[in-house]
């Protein structure tokens, strides 16, 4: 029997648990990770621990996936562990096609009832983030960690009513976002698809509250927000999702562009945070 650890709790972590469980070996799997160090949790029964407690404990191999690789390696590292190192990206964290396929229908039915809500209660909103890229993509919307929704921040009342009572999903609102333009704050929200925990990652929307004024717009973020040109969100296209039309901000290119470079129309199999 190997003893597995993997580095990172979050999506990319809980991904590779479920790759391991798919192959049906005897392993003994070891969650690390520095973000549950004050808060320890537990995903699939297994506890989440320090990584430092790697300099106790002896392992075959340790995999390390998702944006924060360079960071994983460089603390590894630090503590003197060069070996054994497994580097994980998309094509091997990616889920069998039947489990993509639910996922999908899974976030199809959400979408449609999110964005049937909010037509009709004249809620205005976008495709933001990772929705937009995997739409201008042309990708499978369910190979995404979430689906990021822009809206504007002073419909979260309304939004939270909207939502709050559905059988697909559930939804919490997890903390507050600071504006200083309105000088208040505003609940980050999110929603949650209803499945089988251990078979998939659940259908995620994560809406992306931003405070428009003039011709300007804060997106309110956790630590700091972030003061943009509202021309993209002037106004609206539409994109064709399987048979959902799917509202995006305007001059989209141009948008993801500046989000996420030159070559943000290419899938890269590792990819790193900033």
């Amino acid at each position: 029997m190997k003893k597995i650890v993997i580095f990172g709790a979050g999506y990319h972590g809980r991904m590779a648990y479920r790759k391991l469980q798919e192959k049906k070996l005897q392993n003994e799997i070891l969650f690390v990770d520095n973000g549950f160090i004050k808060k320890p949790k537990v995903f699939f029964r297994e506890k989440i621990n320090n990584p430092k407690i790697l300099l106790k404990q002896s392992f075959d191999n340790i995999i390390l996936c998702g944006r924060y690789i360079k960071q994983q390696k460089k603390q590894l590292q630090d503590y003197g562990i060069k070996k054994n190192l497994i580097f994980w990206g998309r094509s091997d964290l990616k889920p069998k096609k039947k489990i993509l396929s639910l996922r999908s229908k899974k976030y199809i039915e959400i979408l449609k009832d999110i964005f049937g809500k909010f037509e009709n209660n004249n809620i205005k909103f976008w495709a933001d983030y990772s929705g937009l890229l995997a739409l201008k993509r042309k990708q499978n919307i369910a190979e995404m960690s979430d689906f990021d929704i822009c809206i504007n921040a002073e419909d979260y009342k309304k939004i939270i009513k909207l939502l709050k009572k559905s059988k697909l999903y559930n939804i919490e609102t997890r903390y507050n976002f600071y504006s200083k333009i309105k000088k208040k704050k505003f609940p980050k929200i999110v929603v949650y698809g209803k499945c089988n925990f251990n078979q998939m990652e659940p259908p995620t929307i994560d809406f992306i509250p931003r405070v428009f004024y003039g011709n300007k717009n804060e997106e309110l973020k956790l630590n700091k927000s972030i003061i943009q040109n509202s021309e993209p969100w002037s106004g609206y296209e539409k994109i064709k999702y399987n048979k959902l039309d799917i509202r995006i901000p305007k001059n989209s290119d141009m948008y993801l562009k500046k989000l996420y470079g030159k070559r943000w129309h290419i899938e890269e199999n590792f990819w790193y945070a900033k």
